[in-house]
């Protein structure tokens, strides 16, 4: 939901940056689906409190700070 409300978004009010937000939707959602290949391919397990982290800081760097301008509403 967040992806396509993310895209939305940015065709209404950022459409000169709708592309680089398009890309960062799916850089996003890539994120989601890196754990289980990672621990196919190295063959370790990632420990969920570790997943929850990295899952949340994405959502909030990709989402919530560059799609939803939170960047520009909170600099520091």
């Amino acid at each position: 939901m967040t992806f396509v409300g993310g895209i939305v978004y940015s065709y209404f009010n950022n459409s000169d940056k709708l592309f680089i937000n398009i890309c960062q939707s799916i850089g996003g959602l890539l994120v989601i689906f890196a754990f289980p290949f990672a621990e196919k391919l190295f063959k370790i397990e990632i420990d969920s409190l570790i997943r929850i982290i990295i899952l949340v800081f994405t959502f909030c760097a990709i989402y919530l700070g560059s799609i939803f301008n939170f960047y520009d509403l909170i600099p520091f």
